[in-house]
């Protein structure tokens, strides 16, 4: 503040228009990113397999309810029919 300048150049005017213009933008005013699937900068490369099926979320709900549901159904049938037959009193 001793510069002689009163300690607010923050408030000159340049400053200023700045600030209100970044205050007063609007959401749709503000720059976006280009959408990665519209660029199109040279020969695309085929998705591979695995990434289409991971991506594909209905089939990995359905993948793992098959999943459970074989792997348990499994295990008790594996169950049921190692056991010892129950001696009668």
């Amino acid at each position: 503040m001793g510069t002689g300048d009163g300690g607010l150049r923050f408030l000159e005017y340049d400053n200023i228009m700045k600030l209100s213009t970044y205050a007063t933008r609007l959401p749709s005013q503000e720059p976006r990113m280009p959408d990665p699937r519209a660029v199109q900068d040279g020969p695309t490369e085929p998705i591979p397999l695995a990434q289409r099926l991971f991506d594909n979320v209905y089939l990995l709900l359905v993948a793992g309810i098959a999943v459970m549901a074989l792997l348990y159904t499994g295990w008790g049938m594996w169950e049921i029919l190692t056991l010892p037959p129950a001696t009668l009193p």
